[in-house]
């Protein structure tokens, strides 16, 4: 009798071991999934801006429409959404982006659309001095 039930609650053991590794082997790939969706839109969304840019980034719209992209793929990173080596695909083309000098004369009259989210504002206030200090390295 005692056999028997060491072999039952091994069995149960294992048992639990098996469905927490699914569990967990569920969870990741469905956080890979959302993380692959995420990609694929934001791609298609990021070549219609680079597209934009590369014709006429000088208009008013066009830079506050890839301010906004910019700004929801920095919330999706923000919140983890955004795995790091998918936001490192996209990091320098946005810092890149926010430093061109029409996005700079523009910035302090849009500024103002994100206030209420001052994470961003910090990340935009972060990248815009990122830009001047590699600048600097280059010029020394």
């Amino acid at each position: 009798m005692y056999l028997f039930n060491l072999i039952l609650k091994a069995i149960t053991f294992g048992t639990l071991l098996i469905g927490a590794c699914a569990l967990y082997i569920a969870i990741r790939n469905n956080s890979r999934q959302l993380a692959a969706q995420i990609f694929l839109a934001y791609s298609s969304r990021v070549r219609e801006i680079r597209s934009a840019a590369a014709d006429d980034f000088n208009r008013p719209e066009a830079i506050l429409e890839a301010t906004y992209l910019i700004f929801e793929f920095h919330s999706l990173r923000r919140r983890g959404y955004a795995p790091k080596p998918i936001w490192q695909i996209w990091e320098a083309d946005m810092t890149d982006l926010l430093n061109r000098p029409s996005f700079l004369h523009l910035w302090p009259t849009i500024r103002h659309r994100f206030e209420n989210h001052p994470h961003f504002l910090a990340w935009v206030a972060e990248r815009h001095g990122a830009r001047a200090s590699k600048n600097a390295n280059r010029n020394h």
